[in-house]
């Protein structure tokens, strides 16, 4: 698999999951999810969920990992997921959806 880099936050949606439109170095456009406030295993369960799925001839968007490189990191503190009651800091693991 090959390794895509994150270039460019467009915005940081609201909701549970904290997702982000991000462009990556491949010049398209993904969906990010970190893990965060939605428990360790979110970014397992999807891309577990959408092999099972792809398995089954259903259709469902294509997953990737991403790689976020120290400085995008520092340059977006907006990215950090935001828990209510622990500690911000931002897990290296990460999923994405591509469209």
């Amino acid at each position: 698999m090959e390794l895509i880099t994150v270039r460019r936050l467009f915005y940081k949606l609201q909701g549970g999951c904290q997702v982000s439109l991000i462009e990556a170095d491949d010049h398209s456009l993904y969906i990010l999810k970190l893990n965060g406030s939605e428990g360790p295993n979110l970014l397992f369960n999807e891309a577990y969920g959408a092999e099972l799925l792809r398995h089954l001839r259903l259709p469902v968007a294509t997953w990737a990992p991403l790689y976020l490189t120290h400085e995008f990191i520092d340059q977006h503190p907006e990215m950090w997921p935001q828990h209510r009651s622990e500690e911000h800091s931002l897990n290296s693991s990460h999923i994405t959806i591509s469209y």
